[in-house]
């Protein structure tokens, strides 16, 4: 559906919402074989690359964290995840992978790159890198924000 001369059509925010709530309505169709939500994944995902606390993780995934202890709690009974006592920190789970999680996450990690690709498949391979890169500088850009109001500038670019 085209917005044409729209003015929603000029709204960075309507159309990265768009193109987000696209995204994740396709995945979380490709992920129902694994009996998983989009949310769940980024979990597994997160975990692929690092144990954290679940303190971190629920900032991380900007989830409360009644729902993400209900999360793992799901994703520990499916054998995917699980608690295991941070040594520098005894009060602190960190959540691992299972062999079976690690060998899904990164089944369900190669579907979301692929169906990504296909949905922007009409993009250049540079197009979809400087897109990539754009939406990760804007991310970016946003934590440290977030992080430091105070910053006197804020402003990061990462590529030139």
């Amino acid at each position: 559906m085209s917005l044409g001369g729209c003015m929603l059509s000029h709204s960075l925010g309507f159309l990265a919402t768009q193109l987000a709530t696209t995204l994740y309505d396709d995945f979380m169709e490709a992920v129902t074989e694994y009996n998983v939500t989009v949310r769940q994944c980024g979990v597994l995902f997160i975990a692929m690359h690092a144990q954290l606390p679940q303190t971190k993780l629920s900032k991380i995934m900007r989830v409360d964290k009644n729902i993400l202890v209900s999360m793992i709690d799901n994703l520990e009974e499916k054998g995917m995840v699980k608690r295991v006592k941070n040594q520098k920190n005894r009060k602190e789970n960190l959540i691992c992978l299972t062999p079976n999680g690690q060998k899904i996450a990164q089944k369900l990690h190669e579907k979301m790159q692929k169906r990504q690709r296909e949905i922007l498949g009409f993009l250049s391979d540079e197009d979809f890198t400087k897109l990539h890169n754009i939406l990760e500088d804007i991310y970016q850009n946003f934590l440290i924000r977030r992080s430091n109001e105070n910053s006197s500038d804020g402003h990061i670019n990462n590529r030139s």
